[in-house]
């Protein structure tokens, strides 16, 4: 691998005071402001949420990208600078690059960022713009593409002899390389594959999917397009789209095939979550519908005539469409349409500027838009009927805006806490998440029931259990009697059922009468449940954790953050404790305090850091830092608390006592019982 040298973690972020929110043109003109049509379908709210203005007006912007609430915007430009600015325009911080930044992408919930440059560069940054590493490749960076949750770098490089697609984990560590022609496209699938579409020799090419290095499917496309969480994808091969679902193992399976429109060209293909809605457009028809929308099962939805070369981009749900263009006006004004998952324009404005690139916020909330004339405009986008505007003040906007509950360690009067164990937003680890009910001296059911309701919406969590089916639940001798409806047994998928299971095994281990766990079928025993012929004749044991040192770990799923508790497979020293907590926030955290000494003495825990772990909380911290930094310190406290005899900690800085800024809602001890991610 031609990888010449990486520095050391963490080194320090080179700002840029070259470009300012309020800068001008470098002729000290004023910016030419947007004309706006239709304002009012804002109901009240201005259309222009921000502005920012780059010094050059004829600098080329190369990457465009924004996360998934809007927050975050990330653009490299030819002043060989990349900048990241809030959702209101405001500049957040600036790196000048070796090199010119052609590639840029940042994660999903804006916590990370890499950067590719034209002389082999690679920068790996996080939310504040720290560089945590950067790698030199003997070639050029062609393609860049982060998975969603920005622990995964992937790289098309030009080298001498040939292309080579590398893939990295969020510590610069090589996982694999392969030889590849010229790409077109690159992207993250669901199951951590790598798929990219290669040029061929005709106007097709290749669609390839790899896993650690190994090609395991590929097929002849023009153009290809990968649903918001990558389970699905559709092809264009130049005479029918090709809609496949992606299986964890084995080929990609076809769900159907068809002509796009008649004899109409597709060039460019839009999939949204789950695979629900895909968007066909052909951008040089001249007259006739151009914009069509098939559900997942092919049908035909709707279409329309929207201006010829647009720019086009759609929200994760589908709720929000986007399409600018500049190309049916003589001088530099584009038009700008919103349009709904029903084809109808809810918004159109017209810019006085020839509009290059365009980015929308999977939330569909926040479009950015970067104009030929250097200004960058943030646009915020109608609330679709039903859904709760941004920030506002319902229950639902106060779950969106919420990144991490802390730690508990009061049960609600009059109320009971339940444990229920739901999936993350990839299905890859059951969250426990505390709920509170009323009291009931039927709390079995209750917790059974609420399972099967489901996690909160915005939760950034999945359900287990199909809603509004009935489980009944009964408690003899210490062991409990979980009925399963009839419905259930027709679940598809070991995967599906062992889900369903561990999660009610879990749910039910909270309570300590439960001493084991039966399962029936319609009040019978069964051997084999479902047509996978999974077994649940035996008598599950319960899941309780303690018997192994316990740690509780933070970890993300979608949008937001949990605690989640590991067993350890042995006894750990105190130290390895804390460094094991330390590598696992280190993805989520500003800075990496190095711990110099952990002392246990009789009734605290001493831990002194190096000056680094101040940064961790700035007195004018946003509401991340914040979250985030209550994450850390509820970890070390639960996972310390636990496995050592002290129940406090006291936190040195440079072998001074410290304690974080107000607004940072730190509780330094423990008390039981405690109750993490309460809802």
């Amino acid at each position: 691998m031609a990888i010449v040298f990486i520095t050391h973690l963490l080194i320090c972020c080179l700002f840029s005071c070259s470009c300012s929110p309020n800068s001008q043109s470098s002729s000290g003109e004023e910016p030419v402001e947007p004309l706006v049509a239709g304002q009012e379908a804002l109901q009240g709210e201005p259309l222009v949420r921000g502005r920012f203005s780059v010094p050059n007006p004829e600098m080329k912007i190369f990457a465009l990208s924004v996360s998934h609430n809007g927050d975050d915007i990330l653009f490299s430009s030819e002043a060989r600078t990349v900048s990241r600015l809030d959702g209101r325009g405001n500049l957040s911080w600036e790196i000048v690059t070796e090199g010119l930044p052609v590639c840029a992408a940042l994660a999903e919930d804006g916590l990370f960022a890499a950067v590719g440059t034209e002389q082999g560069k690679v920068y790996y940054l996080n939310s504040s713009g720290h560089i945590l590493w950067e790698i030199s490749f003997q070639g050029k960076i062609e393609h860049l593409a982060l998975n969603r949750r920005g622990d995964q770098l992937a790289l098309s490089v030009l080298e001498e002899e040939g292309y080579i697609l590398y893939c990295l984990d969020q510590w610069s560590s090589l996982l694999w390389e392969k030889d590849t022609g010229l790409l077109k496209e690159l992207y993250f699938t669901f199951g951590g594959e790598v798929c990219y579409l290669e040029e061929g020799n005709s106007d097709n090419g290749t669609i390839k999917i790899v896993r650690s290095g190994e090609l395991l499917w590929e097929k002849e496309a023009r153009l290809a397009a990968f649903s918001a969480e990558g389970k699905f994808f559709v092809l264009y091969n130049g005479e029918e789209l090709q809609y496949y679902r992606l299986n964890l193992s084995g080929s990609p399976e076809l769900k159907w095939s068809l002509p796009p429109c008649g004899e109409e060209e597709v060039n460019w293909l839009g999939l949204t979550e789950e695979g629900r809605y895909l968007l066909a457009y052909n951008g040089f028809t001249v007259g006739n519908n151009n914009l069509w929308a098939f559900n997942n099962d092919g049908l035909l939805l709707w279409k329309r005539r929207i201006p010829s070369g647009a720019l086009l981009d759609v929200s994760c749900t589908g709720e929000r469409i986007v399409a600018s263009s500049w190309q049916e006006y003589s001088e530099d004004v584009s038009k700008v349409m919103v349009l709904d998952n029903y084809g109808d324009v809810l918004q159109e404005v017209e810019m006085a500027s020839r509009i290059e690139k365009n980015a929308l916020s999977g939330d569909g909330s926040i479009l950015v838009l970067a104009g030929s004339d250097g200004n960058l405009f943030i646009l915020e986008i109608p609330v679709a009927k039903g859904l709760t505007a941004k920030n506002g003040n319902s229950e639902e906007g106060e779950q969106t805006k919420t990144l991490y509950r802390p730690v508990s360690f009061k049960k609600p009067e009059g109320e009971s806490y339940l444990t229920l164990y739901f999936f993350d937003e990839e299905a890859q680890e059951l969250i426990p998440v505390n709920r509170s009910v009323k009291a009931s001296p039927k709390l079995l059911q209750s917790a059974v029931n609420e399972l099967i309701k489901g996690p909160r919406s915005s939760s950034g969590l999945k359900r287990t259990i199909p809603k509004e089916v009935h489980i009944n639940v009964t408690e003899k001798e210490g062991l409990a009697y979980v009925d399963l409806p009839e419905e259930l047994d027709k679940l598809g998928g070991t995967t599906q059922v062992q889900s369903m299971v561990d999660s009610l095994v879990r749910t039910l281990s909270q309570f300590s009468s439960v001493q084991g766990i039966q399962f029936l079928l319609e009040g019978k025993k069964v051997s084999v449940f479902s047509g996978e012929g999974f077994m649940i004749d035996k008598v599950f044991s319960p899941h309780r954790l303690g018997k192994k040192p316990v740690l509780y770990l933070p970890y993300r799923s979608g949008d937001r953050y949990y605690l989640l508790p590991r067993e350890a497979d042995e006894l750990m020293k105190p130290v390895d404790l804390v460094n094991e907590i330390l590598r696992e926030s280190y993805p989520f955290l500003s800075a990496k305090p190095r711990l110099k000494e952990i002392r246990i003495e009789k009734k605290e825990i001493v831990l002194d850091w190096d000056a680094s772990f101040k940064e961790l909380f700035p007195s004018d911290g946003n509401p991340k830092e914040k979250a985030l930094a209550v994450l850390f310190t509820d970890a070390l406290l639960l996972t310390l608390g636990e496995n050592l005899p002290p129940d406090r900690l006291i936190f040195l800085v440079e072998g001074e006592v410290w304690t974080p800024p107000g607004g940072y809602n730190f509780s330094g001890e423990i008390s039981r019982p405690f109750f993490i991610n309460p809802e």
